[in-house]
């Protein structure tokens, strides 16, 4: 029989765990430290008001569930049970603070398409809405990163109308702050010379500083010259993250 020395207190370590399980289920306070590889984090069972490591009071302790702390800077690192914004699930803290939801990962992302071809026949060089009011226009839920990767795609047609300078782009309308003001880069195609053009274009575009809640995000189009411009198979996707 080979004996192996374990290098934690068993036992300890599972009576910690039955402590925590009863603090649980009673929502009493409790706290302790699981040893890992690398060091040991620091789990806090309900009821806990402060940061067991270096004392401050929490702004939103959690009424119900566990807290893992980075033994070595002390910052909260995720969290089970109740959220800081009242919700319910598992919360992540970045590395410099940022505090992102798992469920905003899970069941945040959005699509809308519009197969269906649309044609712009008069420039003015200026953003406009879907002719056929389907822009597409996805509505998401940004969590408190405030960030989303929003990704468009269409088909764009040109008719040159014997003449360069005609543009066929799709462009990002956010909260009904068009491309111009919103930061966002559209994606295009232009023509060159007197030939017609079709091409697949598509743009991602990381979106940030967006505040937590409900946002409303619709592609929008633009054409130079008064020439035909045919836009179909219009895809959006929000990914909130």
């Amino acid at each position: 029989m080979t004996t192996r020395t374990l290098p934690f207190d068993l036992v300890g370590a599972v009576k910690q765990l039955q402590q925590a399980v009863q603090a649980l289920q009673t929502q009493q306070s409790f706290h302790f430290s699981v040893p890992t590889e690398s060091g040991f984090s620091t789990v806090v069972a309900t009821g806990v008001a402060q940061n067991p490591l270096t004392g401050e009071v929490l702004d939103d302790p959690p009424t119900y569930g566990v807290t893992a702390y980075d033994p070595t800077t002390g910052e909260r690192t995720a969290q089970f049970g109740s959220l800081p914004d009242g919700n319910y699930g598992v919360g992540v803290w970045e590395p410099g603070g940022t505090y992102v939801e798992l469920s905003t990962l899970g069941f945040g992302l959005q699509v809308a398409d519009t197969p269906a071809a649309m044609t712009f026949t008069g420039g003015g060089s200026t953003w406009q809405d879907a002719l056929d009011g389907d822009g597409p226009t996805v509505t998401a839920t940004v969590g408190t990163s405030g960030r989303a990767l929003v990704v468009m795609y269409a088909d764009v047609s040109l008719d040159s109308g014997d003449a360069e300078g005609q543009v066929g782009a799709v462009g990002l309308q956010i909260d009904g702050v068009g491309p111009d003001s919103n930061g966002t880069v559209p994606a295009g195609v232009g023509t060159t010379s007197t030939s017609n053009v079709a091409a697949s274009v598509s743009k991602a575009n990381l979106v940030t500083g967006l505040s937590p809640g409900s946002h409303e995000f619709t592609m929008q189009y633009l054409t130079i010259e008064d020439f035909a411009v045919v836009f179909e198979y219009r895809v959006l996707t929000v990914q909130p993250f």
